[in-house]
This record gives structure tokens, sequence and C-alpha cells, in this order.
């Protein structure tokens, strides 16, 4: 056993001087997030674009000051990111401002998304669940009318029938209202910014008027109402890189949006071409240039930190409660 342990530590100790070898100012684009175990959380910090970890670190809390500690060991690296995506984690927020002030720091919209879908299976699970007393009760209606006896029932019924309708219109409508936000609204090819932030207004109106259903629901409503400004800043993002493509080419940034909504269409589907050759009847010869760039922009546009909770679901494994993880394993796992 000793044996092993040296053979390990000693690969851990090659694996630390290795990671610290690494410059890091090609990341222009990073993800960051905090996993726990065995509730002493591990800071993550990740590359967008090449999936590389920069760093992985096990500490005590994950504060403002820790946070910064370790964004400071990355800086000395090199570490010096146009963008940095992340969850609403106080701490990792203020730290990436007081440390990287040049850094945009943009909201993930992952997290979000993963919300309102769990929030319709609830509700689908509701509906399923008013569904089968419904059923329940036709079939004691039944036994009950041979027995002469069905109007016994007949209330009871009435009530089951009425919660499956309630429960249904509840789940269609949020379900609607949740698929409109993720695809019409968060997602990048799709409307400016003006109207992405009206039809944002126009889903939390809708959702703030069925909250009192269900606790859920109005956490859901809650979380838009503080988090709107931060969702709806990687629109304005794409606003100012296609103000300068509009310049470039002598077209209305309008015009340009109208390209960026097409994106939203597979290439070969009859809608694609319909309102591209529109826009190129009105564009000309600049129309595929002009769709170059925004695809291009789109491309390195990330919304989500995907990345870091693709790499904290690779990690899990190695966090098993019944194994040890040191500051030299966490570097051997990088």
């Amino acid at each position: 056993i000793g044996t092993i342990a040296n053979i390990l530590n000693d690969a851990c100790q090659k694996a630390a001087e290795i990671n610290m070898s690494y410059r890091l100012g090609a990341i222009r684009q990073s993800a960051s997030d905090e996993i726990y175990h065995r509730n002493k959380p591990h800071l993550a910090v990740v590359d967008t674009h090449s999936r590389f970890c920069a760093s992985l670190s096990r500490e005590d809390c994950r504060d403002e000051e820790t946070w910064s500690i370790h964004l400071l060991d990355l800086v000395d690296q090199g570490f010096q990111p146009e963008v940095n995506i992340s969850d609403l984690g106080s701490g990792m927020k203020s730290a990436f401002k007081a440390v990287l002030p040049d850094t945009e720091h943009r909201f993930d919209h992952f997290h979000l998304i993963k919300a309102c879908k769990d929030l319709v299976r609830y509700l689908k699970n509701r509906r399923d669940s008013a569904i089968t007393r419904q059923l329940k009760r036709l079939g004691q209606m039944e036994k009950a009318k041979r027995k002469g006896k069905g109007n016994t029932l007949s209330a009871k019924l009435s009530q089951a029938n009425k919660a499956v309708l309630e429960a249904e219109a509840l789940y269609s409508q949020v379900a609607t209202l949740t698929s409109w936000l993720q695809y019409d609204i968060l997602q990048l090819p799709g409307n400016n910014p003006a109207d992405r932030e009206a039809l944002f207004d126009f889903v939390l109106a809708e959702l703030s008027a069925v909250a009192g259903e269900s606790h859920r629901i109005q956490a859901l409503v809650t979380s838009l109402v503080n988090q709107k400004k931060a969702l709806l800043a990687v629109s304005h993002v794409l606003n100012r890189e296609f103000q300068t493509i509009a310049s470039h080419h002598s077209v209305s940034v309008q015009d340009v949006w109208g390209v960026c909504y097409v994106a939203r269409y597979d290439i070969h589907s009859l809608n694609y071409h319909t309102k591209a050759d529109e826009l190129a009847s009105r564009l000309g010869s600049r129309f595929e240039p002009i769709e170059d760039e925004v695809l291009g922009v789109m491309a390195t546009t990330p919304r989500c930190s995907s990345v870091v909770e693709n790499f904290n679901s690779r990690l899990r494994p190695y966090l098993d409660a019944r194994k040890q993880v040191t500051p030299g394993s966490l570097e051997l796992i990088r």
C-alpha cells in the first residue's frame, strides 16, 4: 500500500509541475463554477473553446476572498479572458469584478432553462396525477351505477373532471410560455434586444398571472424578475457586433438582425429559403457575406456555462464520498 501511495504522490507532483507550466493567455472565453464534495467547494475554471481545465482547487469556502486568491494565481499564468460565464454566485461574481475588471462577466442561461424544464415536468406530473384520480372516480362511478347509487359520486366525479381541466390548462400555458422564453427570447438567433425585452415582459406577466397556482411557478417568476438584465445581456452583446457589421456593409442594423433571425431555421427547410430569399432580394450580393459574419459572431458568443457543467459531470466520479481528495490528486485529475 505504501508503494502504491508513493507512486500516486509522485504522479501528483509531476502533474502539478506540468499544470503550473501552462501559459493561459490564449484563453479568450472561460466558464467558472463550484462543485461540492464533503461540504467543501471545488473551484473550477474551463476554457470554453478548447475545454481545457485552467484550474481546479479544493477550498474551505467560496467567498469573494477565496475566489480572488484563486483568480490571482491564474493571472500569474497569463489568464486575462475577454468573457467569463458563470451562475450568479456572489463570491465568484465579485471576485471577477475585483481581479479582472476588464473581463465581461456574462450570466449563464443553462440554470434557468433547466429550472423551466423542471417546472414543466412537475406540472405535467401534476396533470397526470389528476387524470389518474379522474379515472379512479370513473371506475367508482360505474360500480355505483350498477348498484343504482351513481348520484352519490357525481359531485366527486365533477370535481375530478374540473381538476383535470385546470391542471391541463396550467401545464399547457406554462409549457408554451417557457418554450417561448427558451427559443424566442434566450436563443441567440432571434429578434433585436428591444423586441426580446418586450417578449420577456409579456412572458413574465403571463407567468405572474398564474403564479398563485404553485409555489414553483412563483419561484420561477422571482428568478425572472431578479435576473432579467443578466439574461438579456447577451442580446446587447450581439447588437454591438451587428452594428459593426451593419456599418461595414452600409445596411441597417435591423437588416443584420433579420439575417440573424433566419439562422433559426434549418438551411434545407422551406422557411429558411423563403425568408433568406426575401432578405437577399433586398440586400443583394451583401446577403451572403453578412450571413457568414453573423454566423461567426454567434459561434463566438457563448451564452451558457455548459462546458464547465460538463467538466463537473466528468469530475464527479472522482469525488466519491469514500475516496480521499487532495490538492495533489486534483492536479492529476486535471
